[in-house]
């Protein structure tokens, strides 16, 4: 009996071990992010540039979605952010429209109302997201910059997915999307987006993450989760954005 035992534990832990070097197989996914600030008194000639730049890309015929949010909240209020969807790294060497070309119309429409920009790239980590198909873009968008302690990238991820798995075994209607900055020049920083449809979700109900993990795993073993992502956390950045479907980029058949 031990023997078979011992049999079905290594069936196990190979079976699982097959599918995380699945998991690390699955090409990765990138998102690209453009940060943008208008200048000072010029953001309706912003706005209406981001628009001719659209447009644009309706007549290339370009199939990649391009979202624009706004700043609401945080000391980057103001600032007009530009979501890629996400594609793998084989993807970004042949978009539909080349950067080049994109790059001189962008000159034209855009960057004579730009006062500063910057760009970052992101990872999606599915090991930490929790998802599920939305009707609709949400309005709203809470997002969460966590950056890490040299060496403490590892002990932030096994905590989160700790509170990911309490969160999944307890049901909890929380729903948020990961990524990890690629490149950043700095330690590890991980991103998460929770999608909020109006103001009035932003009023958190029912029980909190923390006493979902207590739930799942014992005061104990919470204790030691929460502990170790404060150990691993140096310190965090918050904000939320809204929706602009009337300066985005949605074809009408993406790839």
């Amino acid at each position: 009996m031990r023997k078979a035992s011992a049999a079905m534990v290594t069936v196990c832990l190979l079976s699982g071990l097959a599918g995380i070097l699945a998991a690390q197989q699955e090409p990765a996914q990138i998102v690209r992010v453009y940060y943008m600030t208008p200048k000072s008194g010029m953001e309706m000639q912003f706005e209406d540039g981001v628009k001719k730049h659209m447009a644009w890309h309706a007549q290339k015929k370009d199939t990649w979605r391009w979202d624009v949010r706004f700043t609401e909240t945080g000391p980057r209020s103001g600032e007009y952010v530009a979501v890629s969807a996400p594609r793998t790294w084989a993807d970004w060497d042949k978009p539909v429209v080349t950067s080049e070309e994109d790059g001189q119309n962008y000159l034209q429409t855009m960057a004579p109302y730009v006062a500063s920009w910057s760009s970052i790239l992101l990872r999606v980590r599915t090991d930490l997201s929790r998802g599920g198909e939305a009707s609709a873009t949400p309005k709203f968008s809470s997002v969460t910059f966590y950056h890490i302690r040299y060496g403490q990238a590892g002990k932030f991820v096994n905590s989160m997915r700790q509170i990911r798995e309490a969160l999944e075994k307890t049901n909890s209607p929380a729903r948020s999307t990961w990524f990890q900055v690629v490149a950043s020049g700095r330690n590890a920083i991980f991103v998460v987006s929770t999608p909020r449809n109006n103001w009035a979700e932003f009023e958190l109900t029912g029980p909190s993450p923390r006493a979902r993990v207590e739930e799942v795993f014992g005061r104990a073993a919470a204790d030691s989760i929460y502990a170790d992502l404060d150990d691993s956390v140096q310190f965090t950045e918050s904000k939320i954005t809204s929706y602009r479907p009337d300066l985005s980029f949605v074809p009408a058949t993406p790839r």
